[in-house]
Parts: C-alpha cells; sequence; structure tokens
C-alpha cells in the first residue's frame, strides 16, 4: 500500500469511522436532502490542469498544464527540489512509490504556493496515469465534460473509468468530486472514500470528504479530514481556510 505512515494511519482510522457511519445511512437519502451551505468551497481542480474540450492534444494528461516542467528541464533555469534519483533499476510500481514518497516529503515541508503547485502537478501526473490508455482517454475526456457543465456525460464516463479499472484511485477520485456537482452526498462521500483505501494521500479526496461533510453538518468529521489534507498539502490555501473556519466553530463550541 503507497504511502504507509503517520498520516496514512490517520487516514485509515478516519475512513473506517465514516465507513461505518455510511453503512447506517441510505446514500439516495443524501440525494434527496436539501443541504444549506453553498458557502463552502468546492473542491476544484484548477483551470490550467484540465483540458478544453477541444483539445486536439489527446496524448496530454489533463492535469499537465501547457508550461509544466518537461522531463528534461532546460539548464539555466531547473528547480532542484524537483530533481529526483534515478529508478532505471527498479520495476515500474515500485518507482511509482518511490516518486510519490519523495513528492509528498517534500510538499508537506513546503508552504510556498508557487514551488508547491509544481510539485502538486508532478504528483497529478503520477495520479492521473492508470496505466491504460484507453482508461487514460476516458478519464481526460469525463474531466473536460466536467468542466464544461455536462454533469450527464462526465459521470457515464467516470463511471466507464471505475468499471474498467476499480483499483484506479484518481477515477474514484473525480467520480466522488462529480457526486457534490450532483448533491448526491452519499456517493461523493462513498466514492472519496474508495479512492482514500487506494491511495490515502490523496488531499483532493480529503478535501472533497470534507467539503461533503461539512455540508451535512458533520463539522467534527470535516474538520479531520480538511487537517490530513492540510497536513499532506500545507500551501493548499483553500483547504487551510476551511480548518482555521471550523476550528472556531468546533473547538470553539467546546469551549
Amino acid at each position: 500500500m503507497p504511502g504507509e505512515g503517520p498520516n496514512c494511519v490517520r487516514v485509515k482510522a478516519l475512513l473506517t469511522l465514516l465507513a461505518l457511519a455510511l453503512c447506517l445511512l441510505a446514500a439516495p437519502a443524501y440525494a434527496q436532502l436539501v443541504i444549506p451551505g453553498d458557502d463552502i468551497p468546492a473542491p476544484t481542480v484548477p483551470e490550467d490542469l484540465l483540458p478544453d474540450e477541444d483539445d486536439k492534444d489527446d496524448a496530454e494528461p489533463d492535469v499537465a498544464p501547457d508550461d509544466a516542467p518537461s522531463a528534461n528541464p532546460p539548464p539555466e533555469g531547473p528547480t532542484p527540489e524537483l530533481d529526483t534519483p534515478d529508478y532505471s533499476r527498479v520495476s515500474q510500481g515500485i518507482e511509482r512509490r518511490e516518486r510519490l514518497n519523495v513528492l509528498f516529503e517534500r510538499l508537506g515541508e513546503t508552504e510556498d504556493d508557487a514551488r508547491a503547485k509544481l510539485i502538486a502537478e508532478e504528483i497529478w501526473a503520477i495520479w492521473t496515469d492508470s496505466g491504460s490508455a484507453s482508461v487514460n482517454f476516458v478519464l481526460r475526456r469525463a474531466a473536460s465534460a466536467q468542466k464544461l457543465g455536462g454533469i450527464s456525460r462526465a459521470r457515464a464516463q467516470f463511471d466507464t473509468v471505475t468499471r474498467l479499472q476499480p483499483d484506479f484511485a484518481e477515477g474514484w477520485a473525480r467520480s466522488g468530486r462529480l457526486a457534490m456537482d450532483e448533491r448526491d452526498w452519499g456517493r461523493a462521500i462513498s466514492d472519496s472514500i474508495r479512492a482514500l483505501q487506494l491511495e490515502p494521500r490523496h488531499y483532493h479526496a480529503l478535501w472533497t470528504l470534507g467539503s461533503t461533510l461539512e455540508r451535512l453538518g458533520r463539522q467534527d468529521e470535516a474538520l479531520e479530514a480538511y487537517r490530513e489534507a492540510n497536513t499532506l498539502y500545507p500551501a493548499l490555501e483553500a483547504v487551510k481556510s476551511r480548518v482555521e473556519v471550523l476550528e472556531t466553530e468546533v473547538e470553539g463550541d467546546v469551549l
């Protein structure tokens, strides 16, 4: 399992509690609720990390912006912090795990927004590669449809991704985020949990989980999810701000 460590142990404990709570609640009932809290910022992938609908270069991952660092950056402007060890002698699976370990270590130590975004882009590039060209293609088209407001089309395509590759964490994470647009709160929680079972460090799935729980009035659990995401990605201002708001609400109520 990738990312075994203190953060992942805490995430797994949170997931266990949420999974038990979810079993006691009928997911379809969530979808019928009119939940206050539209002022809560919903998780979003930055606009420049998503493709346009008429993007002709389908070979590029949907989270790679035009100015993303190339595999061989120019000598005059390399980013030393993103230099990686030589993985030529290890298997692809070990290389993937080790790259993520290094990147998450750096991301957790970085509070500079610009530097953190560069690290996050490399993480996204790994996360969005399912290992299957066809699944990657469907994921890109689903993300593009969602960006343009084609909810039903995006749903069909994300469902195809998770059906074809059920062990692909990014497919479940994107499906969970789309469920928030559909106001299907039970699915937003269950799909995010599934993503986190596969990749406990998926800060975007934690962000979706926290945002959904907050809308359902489950502030204590939302705060825990936000805190885990903030620990993994301290420079992510949208999550940091929710931690600050909920700490005031939850811990203020206790005092």
